[in-house]
C-alpha cells in the first residue's frame, strides 16, 4: 500500500489488515509524507513487524505507483520469499468478504477462501466495491469496479490503479468473494479536498484556473463543486445503511467519529430489534433521505428489505442485465428501487425512519 500523509485512515487500515493477516505481511510505501502523525504511526508500527519502505518518496513515484509496488513484488518473487497472495491496496481500501447481507470481516473465513483459490492458476480479480457516503456514517453505494491481486509468482504487470492486472495466466481469471470497503470520501469535505489537492498536484497547479479548466483527469471536480452539491451528488439513487461496519472499527479501537462522523442517533434505533434489527443484518436497500425538516434539521430516510433470490424470482426480466449477473443488489440499488420492484416476500413497501438532528 502506497500512502502520503494519511494521518486518519492509515492507522485503521493497519489495524483492520493486521487482523486479518497480521503484522508482519503488511508493506507500507510512504510517498513523501509530511505529517508529523503520520511518522509517528509508521514509526510505531513498524516496531509491531510492518514493513514500511520510505525510498519511493518522489513525485514519479506517486504515478508510477503501479510500477513501483509490481516490482517490490517481482523482487519478492526472485528472491523466493514465503508467501500465497499478494493483494495490492490503497489507504482508503479495506478488504472483507462479500455476501448479500453485507460485507464480513472474520478473518477465518476470508482465510478459508485465500486456501481454496490456491489450487486455481489465474488472474484474480474482485469486482464488488462499498463506497462511503460522505457525512452519512455507515452508509455505502455499490459500485462493480475490479480490482486484481496475484498468486506468488504470477505478477506480470500492474497499472496505477491496480484494476488491470496482468499476470502468467492471461486466459484464466478468477473473480473472488471478496469486497473492498472504499472510504474515499471524508468526513469534512475540506479532508476530501486536501487530499486531492494533494493528487492533483502530481499533474497541474490546481491553484492555477487556466491549467484546471483545460485538465481532463481525475480529482478535478472536488474543485468545481460546493459541499452541499458534492454531498447531494449521493442522494439521488438508493444505497445501504450497514452499522456493521462502524461497529467493526469501533472493535478495533479505532476513531470512527475522525473516520465517519457522529454515528450514534440513527445504528442506535437499529439496534432497538424487531424489524429494523433484520434490516440492518440482510443490508437492506435504502434511499439515501427524502427530506429534512428545516427547523427541527431532523432527517427522514425510506427503508426496504432486500433479499436476492425474492429480487430475481419475482423480476425474471432482470437476470441478464450485466449489473444484475455481477452483482444484483447494485441492479436493485441503481434501477429496482426507483422502479418500485419487489424485492422481499414479506415487506413489499419502503417504511420511513426519522433520524433526529
Amino acid at each position: 500500500m502506497m500512502e502520503k500523509n494519511e494521518d486518519i485512515l492509515l492507522e485503521p487500515w493497519i489495524l483492520h489488515h493486521a487482523s486479518l493477516f497480521g503484522y508482519e505481511n503488511l508493506t507500507i510505501i510512504d510517498n513523501g509524507s509530511s505529517n508529523p502523525i503520520v511518522h509517528t504511526l509508521l514509526s510505531y508500527y513498524e516496531t509491531k513487524g510492518c514493513t514500511v519502505l520510505r525510498q519511493f518518496s518522489s513525485s514519479e513515484d506517486f504515478l508510477n505507483k503501479g510500477a513501483v509496488i509490481a516490482s517490490i513484488i517481482q523482487g519478492w518473487d526472485n528472491a523466493n520469499d514465503e508467501y500465497d497472495f499478494v493483494f495490492p491496496l490503497d489507504c482508503d481500501e479495506f478488504l472483507a468478504l462479500s455476501s448479500e447481507r453485507g460485507p464480513r470481516f472474520d478473518k477465518a473465513n476470508i482465510h478459508q477462501v485465500f486456501e481454496s483459490l490456491k489450487e486455481h492458476n489465474a488472474t484474480f480479480v474482485l469486482r464488488r466495491v462499498l463506497l462511503n457516503i460522505p457525512q452519512e456514517p455507515g452508509f455505502f453505494r455499490t459500485q462493480i469496479i475490479q480490482k486484481g491481486f496475484f498468486k506468488k509468482g504470477s505478477l506480470v504487470e500492474l497499472d496505477r490503479g491496480f484494476h488491470n492486472p496482468v499476470s502468467i495466466f492471461p486466459e484464466n481469471w478468477f473473480v473472488a468473494p471478496f469486497t473492498l470497503i472504499h472510504l474515499h470520501n471524508r468526513y469534512r469535505y475540506e479532508d476530501t479536498q486536501k487530499y486531492a489537492r494533494q493528487k492533483l498536484e502530481h499533474y497541474i497547479n490546481p491553484d492555477d484556473p487556466q491549467a484546471l479548466a483545460e485538465y481532463d483527469g481525475p480529482f478535478k471536480t472536488y474543485f468545481q463543486m460546493s459541499e452541499e452539491d458534492y454531498r447531494n451528488g449521493y442522494q439521488t439513487t438508493a444505497c445501504l445503511f450497514i452499522p456493521s461496519v462502524l461497529t467493526h472499527f469501533e472493535a478495533l479501537q479505532c476513531n470512527t467519529t475522525l473516520m465517519f462522523g457522529n454515528a450514534a442517533t440513527l445504528r442506535t434505533e437499529f439496534q432497538k430489534g424487531s424489524l429494523l434489527a433484520d434490516l440492518a443484518a440482510t443490508a437492506g436497500g435504502i434511499a439515501r433521505f427524502v427530506t429534512t425538516n428545516p427547523e427541527t434539521g431532523a432527517a427522514r430516510y425510506e427503508f426496504i428489505l432486500y433479499d436476492a433470490e425474492s429480487y430475481g424470482r419475482h423480476n425474471p426480466d432482470i437476470v441478464q442485465h450485466p449489473h444484475y449477473t455481477t452483482w444484483p443488489l447494485v441492479h436493485f440499488l441503481e434501477h429496482g428501487f426507483a422502479e418500485q420492484r419487489k424485492c422481499n416476500d414479506m415487506f413489499p413497501a419502503p417504511f420511513a425512519l426519522i433520524d433526529p438532528a
